[in-house]
């Protein structure tokens, strides 16, 4: 059984989707920060400090455990980074980004999940609003690296 299917047949409401989505993400992230190739050391991370760290991180907390440049290998901190932006933009709509994306065609109920979680009435309008999410802050990070760049290069 896929895990549409799974979900289909949990018939979760809107609010439960979004706090199982943020579990799942967090649980991922927890997974594989403790492979011993997340750490700089080569060693397996603590359960709670993986746990610790991937919920700081997906939540946009910005609370650390460990000293995430030294502790974490680059592999680690790339996981650490993506849980920060999929936290950052919202599961939901880092979700049905992916899937207009790909060209995926959402259900009935995502679709409602989506109107709600982003107060929009129409399926345009709610597209429209996820385009405009993605195109900003893709301008704004990619500023913000351009500043930090020319910042540390001279």
């Amino acid at each position: 059984m896929g895990i549409q299917r799974l979900i289909a047949r949990l018939q979760l409401k809107p609010a439960q989707s979004l706090a199982l989505s943020f579990l799942g993400t967090i649980l991922l992230g927890t997974v594989l920060l403790k492979l011993p190739f997340s750490s700089a050391a080569g060693k397996s991370t603590s359960l709670i400090d993986a746990l610790f760290t991937a919920t700081s991180a997906t939540c946009v907390t910005g609370l650390v455990v460990v000293d995430t440049p030294t502790h974490f290998s680059t592999f680690g901190q790339v996981v650490i980074l993506l849980l920060i932006q999929a936290g950052g933009l919202g599961i939901m709509t880092l979700s049905t980004s992916l899937a207009l994306i790909f060209g995926r065609q959402m259900g009935l109920r995502s679709k409602l999940a989506m109107q709600n979680v982003l107060d929009q009435v129409d399926v345009e309008g709610m597209k429209s609003l996820i385009i405009y999410i993605l195109k900003m802050t893709l301008v704004i990070e990619v500023i913000g690296a351009v500043l930090l760049f020319l910042h540390w290069r001279g």
